[in-house]
């Protein structure tokens, strides 16, 4: 892995690096640019984005909590930004504590500080979900459209292999948004067009019209700063 930045990423790729640093996917979410991450996401290949180490802070970065403004939920939400994309899951020791305080490289310590119980409960859920669900690891990525959503703040993508179907729709906004999207590959369940689509987040269950997900798309409500990952199979 190379620790590496734009825009020499790509070329030691190429070069034969399984990994290379993602920090400007970083950066744009720091900034709350969301033209910029969609950017990002949409002039990049997948094979790209694979090769990539997502991550939302290390040893020479500040600590995702300050980095996000010093507000927690919207480093957690930057989480499901960026370890549901393609690409290798890079975690930053105590991350998941909620931290704020830089570990000094030098000193190799850091100041002590209270563990915030909301950022661990929602790491121990978002680790739980990319990897117990195989096709995060092995399945097939896709950038999908979001209509009726006038604000263009909510962005989607969907996971798939042959034995799982999951739709990740992200509000990286401070209003709570509603969408439609398009699931292509939404299909009938033993000959019943009302499917079970589960949240994984909240453990919800809707049953909805696998064609008017194909046609006319799936309604969708985010809270913001969170987002819906949707099994849907």
């Amino acid at each position: 892995m190379a620790e590496v930045y734009y825009p020499y990423q790509e070329t030691l790729q190429q070069l034969g690096f399984d990994y290379t640093y993602d920090k400007t996917l970083l950066d744009d979410l720091a900034s709350f640019n969301l033209g910029s991450v969609k950017n990002w996401i949409t002039s990049n290949s997948v094979s790209f984005m694979n090769k990539s180490a997502h991550f939302l802070s290390n040893h020479d970065e500040p600590r995702a909590v300050p980095k996000f403004s010093g507000v927690w939920y919207k480093s957690d939400a930057a989480a499901l930004f960026t370890y549901t994309l393609p690409g290798m899951r890079f975690f930053w020791m105590w991350d998941e504590f909620g931290f704020s305080n830089k570990l000094d490289v030098h000193l190799r310590r850091e100041a002590t500080e209270p563990e915030l119980t909301q950022v661990q409960s929602f790491y121990k859920q978002l680790l739980g979900i990319v990897t117990t669900h195989e096709v995060f690891r092995n399945g097939t990525w896709e950038f999908l459209s979001v209509n009726n959503d006038p604000s263009g703040a909510l962005m989607a993508w969907s996971w798939y292999n042959d034995q799982e179907k999951i739709l990740c729709v992200m509000n990286f906004s401070e209003y709570n948004e509603a969408g439609t999207i398009v699931v292509s590959n939404a299909e009938p369940v033993n000959g019943n067009d009302t499917i079970p689509v589960t949240d994984l987040l909240s453990g919800d269950v809707y049953y909805r019209s696998a064609e008017e997900m194909r046609t006319s798309g799936l309604q969708v409500v985010i809270n913001s700063w969170y987002a819906q990952i949707f099994l849907y199979n």
